[in-house]
């Protein structure tokens, strides 16, 4: 399993990223910045997505309008998480195509449960 991890933060990507391996035993990939992880995405496939809101030059929900453009995009996970819970960022996110939401600091088992589901049903998915 393969986690892009998207955060301008690196102590951000480098708690998720931690996080990703402990719950998944997954390979991750840590990016700061949106447009380089967008030209990543062109050429190589995720098993689901783990990214921030606040970033410069793009923010989460645009990020994910483009990624979910590309081939092979359009189902995987896309879990946004913020510091933020305004009810309008989360319309925006769900409207192009963000799967799911958790708020900064994550705990282990939030993780693991609510990205676990996902991964879950797109597993289903796949298989019918």
């Amino acid at each position: 399993m393969k986690f892009l991890i998207l955060d301008d933060v690196t102590t951000n990507c480098a708690i998720l990223g931690r996080l990703a391996r402990q719950a998944f035993e997954a390979e991750t990939v840590r990016m700061t910045n949106p447009i380089d992880a967008l030209a990543l995405c062109c050429c190589e496939r995720f098993d689901a997505l783990i990214i921030d809101y606040f970033m410069p030059d793009m923010n989460g929900v645009e990020f994910s309008r483009f990624v979910r453009s590309l081939d092979g995009y359009r189902d995987i996970p896309i879990i946004m998480v913020t510091t933020a819970d305004e009810q309008k960022i989360q319309s925006d996110a769900r409207e192009v195509g963000v799967t799911d939401f958790m708020t900064k600091p994550v705990c282990m088992v939030q993780f693991r449960e609510r990205l676990g589901a996902r991964l879950a049903v797109e597993g289903a998915r796949r298989m019918h």
